[in-house]
């Protein structure tokens, strides 16, 4: 767990360094996600707070069923209204990252001795930074569902503590339980993708070199 913590950690830093001049909209995004998040968990206990409402009855049933409904349709837009604009932002600084991510590197690799890039193919170099700024482009364009997932399981864990703290706990220790599986099997997917890259480098050398000498191949 270690490991993934340092792994998102330097993914966010990552993140943040290479939006550049445009962090306070990081920051900015980051408080539309919270509040998106807090109309989201709002709608189950409003509902619950409707349902009660119906339950009970009473002489002023119809004013308060109203008030419950105007609350659950008040999240529904609260929630819009900070996430679409948080997600294009997102997807704006996502392409700014990469940009940046893209340049950088091509910077470094024109100020690599000749005797490097002799040792290293120009194909299998390109490909590694593609990929490598492919995925680093859908971190950074999809940090919500991250964040999302970790808030949204924090808070149901806390709702739990004060309904019933036990089953929270037992909650709180299948997840851990699930976490240590579902981590068993993406060291071995991990195993097999580095495996599929480390052939599309080699392919993507050859192909470099065809393409690259096509007027003497042909």
């Amino acid at each position: 767990m270690q490991s993934i913590r340092k792994q998102y950690a330097a993914l966010i830093l990552a993140c943040w360094h290479y939006i550049g001049d445009r962090k306070h909209w990081m920051i900015f995004i980051y408080l539309m996600f919270i509040g998106a998040n807090i109309c989201f968990m709002a709608q189950p206990y409003v509902i619950g707070k409707l349902i009660n409402v119906l339950q009970q009855g009473g002489d002023n049933l119809l004013n308060q069923v109203i008030f419950w409904l105007s609350l659950y349709v008040g999240s529904m837009l609260g929630f819009w209204v900070f996430h679409g604009p948080s997600r294009v932002i997102e997807q704006k600084l996502a392409f700014e990252a990469r940009r940046n991510f893209n340049l950088h590197y091509y910077n470094l690799l024109t100020r690599m001795p000749i005797r490097w890039h002799q040792d290293h193919h120009s194909g299998n170099t390109i490909n590694r930074i593609q990929k490598s700024s492919t995925a680093f482009f859908n971190f950074a364009a999809n940090q919500f569902l991250f964040f999302n997932t970790m808030l949204r399981g924090m808070i149901v864990l806390l709702a739990l503590m004060f309904v019933d703290w036990r089953v929270s706990l037992t909650l709180f220790i299948f997840s851990i339980l699930l976490f240590y599986i579902l981590r068993w099997f993406d060291f071995i997917i991990m195993r097999k993708i580095h495996t599929i890259n480390e052939g599309e480098h080699i392919f993507s050398a050859a192909q470099f070199d065809f393409i690259s000498n096509i007027y003497n191949v042909i």
